[in-house]
């Protein structure tokens, strides 16, 4: 436990820190599983659609620090990469 009190404010500084990032987090984790499931059941005009979202999310994540820039980018490249060959698949 912290002893001093510069330790028992950073403390409460990390755990203020956490309920804010928390639902910025979780907003991008859903909208990934959301993304997935519409490739998945083969709904690509609907995940096209959805991908700029997700674009913007990992951005403002990168931005806040949250994500590394570059994971930002592989995140957004892998999620593209995704639904071209999801939806490449299905015509072939």
């Amino acid at each position: 436990m912290a002893i001093t009190k510069t330790a028992k404010r950073e403390i409460a500084k990390n755990r203020n820190k956490k309920k804010a990032n928390a639902p910025k987090r979780d907003n991008w984790h859903s909208l990934q599983k959301k993304y997935i499931k519409l490739v998945s059941a083969g709904k690509y005009e609907d995940a096209h659609k959805l991908l700029p979202n997700v674009y913007k999310t990992l951005d403002k994540l990168a931005k806040d620090n949250l994500l590394h820039k570059n994971k930002a980018a592989r995140l957004k490249a892998k999620n593209a990469r995704i639904l071209k060959t999801a939806s490449t698949a299905k015509k072939a």
